[in-house]
């Protein structure tokens, strides 16, 4: 977490969803087969906003 942001930058507002979500929308939108994403730090923090789809 940022000390200065607060909050983990991967669950930032960015255009009514956070950037972890909007990031998976694009991928998502393109013909990459697997998605992999690393949670890291604050993985319980982020991890329910990964969202339900056999690609990632």
């Amino acid at each position: 977490m940022s000390s200065r942001f607060g909050s983990p930058k991967a669950l930032a507002a960015l255009n009514g969803a956070n950037v972890i979500e909007h990031h998976q929308n694009i991928l998502l939108k393109t013909q990459i087969n697997e998605i992999i994403i690393v949670l890291g730090a604050f993985s319980g923090a982020i991890d329910p906003y990964i969202l339900d789809s056999e690609r990632i």
